[in-house]
């Protein structure tokens, strides 16, 4: 284990190591081991399983305030809130954490400010494998940044707003940001089950009659409709998604209706037709609930 000094008076991180209790050491190492681990991304499923929102900002050099203009975002949304930051090193190996090897450990602990991503960027934390992770103290967001590449979160819903939607969308981009190297790995931080969910989608296409032939579980169904309804590059497979969804209103919950409401609120990329589908659709998951709070 390496011990004092190894913080150096330059790094910018100095004042905020050493800052945790055992306690809290402790619940940061089981987040971190659960979320990220020696991955380059968040995994999409760990993402899936614990509803959050799985958002992506690629780094802007042009921004002199903040090369991450997400995080800028997340700062601004959560100043009035009673959290901090812990800012860790990502791990080149599985379940050996680099942050463990040093005492106090390589975990830097910060109020929600956004100076302190540029501190991160020029820290020896930074150094150890290029690239952090970011947990809130109340799991409002998880990230991971692969410094001067992107920044991937996954953000409570409860704080989506219209801003935060471009980071929705930054996945269908990942080729026109990243070298080709880089877009292939991070696509796995996307597509959550990729075979099941193309095999969905199949589904998706099929009549009464040959869907008999098919065995699928509600959960995956599930899945596959909000792979569906989120994509933005055409209106074929949101339009499949919404006449599943009404030959077949049990897949229906608060997670589906989150995507059809965003499909509603997106004039510019979803026709008139399929809006139309979709706002009846919210309608009349609306009216039974309705009824069923009577």
């Amino acid at each position: 284990m390496k011990t004092e000094p190894w913080i150096e008076d330059c790094d910018p991180l100095k004042p905020y190591y050493g800052k945790l209790s055992n306690q809290e050491y402790t619940n940061i190492s089981k987040i971190f081991t659960l979320w990220i681990n020696h991955h380059n991304h968040i995994d999409p499923s760990v993402i899936h399983k614990n509803k959050k929102l799985n958002l992506l900002d690629y780094s802007n050099k042009y921004n002199g305030k903040c090369s991450q203009d997400l995080y800028q975002l997340l700062c601004e949304s959560l100043k009035q809130t009673d959290g901090y930051l812990y800012w860790l090193p990502i791990n080149s190996i599985k379940n050996k954490n680099t942050f463990s090897a040093y005492s106090p450990a390589m975990i830097a602990k910060t109020p929600i400010k956004t100076r302190y991503l540029d501190y991160a960027s020029r820290s020896f934390l930074q150094m150890q494998n290029g690239g952090y992770a970011i947990i809130e103290s109340n799991l409002n967001f998880i990230a991971l940044v692969a410094d001067g590449y992107y920044m991937q979160v996954a953000l409570d819903p409860s704080f989506m707003n219209d801003q935060f939607q471009k980071y929705l969308d930054s996945w269908n981009e990942i080729e026109n940001n990243l070298d080709e190297t880089t877009a292939q790995w991070l696509s796995q931080a996307y597509y959550v089950d990729m075979n099941d969910v193309r095999d969905g989608l199949l589904l998706l296409e099929m009549d009464e009659n040959s869907l008999e032939k098919y065995t699928y579980s509600l959960k995956d169904m599930k899945k596959v409709v909000i792979h569906a309804l989120s994509e933005s590059v055409s209106n074929y497979w949101p339009e499949l998604a919404l006449n599943w969804l009404q030959k077949k209103p049990e897949y229906l919950d608060s997670d589906v209706l989150y995507w059809i409401e965003n499909l509603i609120k997106d004039k510019n990329k979803y026709s008139q037709k399929v809006r139309h589908l979709a706002i009846k659709i919210r309608k009349d998951f609306l009216e039974i609930s309705a009824l069923k709070r009577i």
